[in-house]
């Protein structure tokens, strides 16, 4: 059953990520980043260290949440309290985060990156073609 909610948001959201059935997040225009402990009854604004597009959402197998962001990468190691920027060298415009099983891969303009065994830093796997663009990934179950 879908119920209408209203987040607060002043921008627009463009992703939403739920680690069960009552803790979510979402991610925007603007920095935008807001929370809910209520399954999106209510949502609250958090902090985030840049202002700029958010374009996607996860969380890791360890619950660490990722964020991409024009030509960023945010990390929370707290269960999504509080986010932080993380150095990615020549970072890409990053457009999806996408789990698959254990490894989380990052996708966008001209790279295909992945988080490393540690989970902590992320390696470029494949460098596209400079008029290449991945804008979306999926894994088969």
């Amino acid at each position: 059953t879908w119920t209408r909610s209203t987040c607060g948001a002043k921008t627009q959201i463009n992703r939403v990520c739920f680690a069960d059935e009552d803790n979510g997040w979402a991610a925007g225009w603007e920095g935008t980043i807001i929370r809910t402990k209520d399954g999106g009854a209510t949502w609250q604004a958090q902090k985030s260290p840049i202002n700029a597009w958010l374009t996607s959402l996860q969380f890791d197998s360890a619950g660490r949440g990722w964020i991409t962001a024009d030509n960023a990468l945010l990390v929370s190691e707290d269960s999504g309290e509080n986010w932080r920027l993380v150095d990615v060298p020549e970072t890409p415009f990053l457009v999806r985060l996408l789990r698959v099983n254990e490894t989380l891969w990052a996708v966008g303009q001209y790279a295909v990156l992945r988080q490393t065994s540690d989970g902590k830093q992320w390696e470029r796997v494949e460098s596209l073609q400079a008029a290449t663009r991945a804008s979306t990934a999926a894994s088969q179950p």
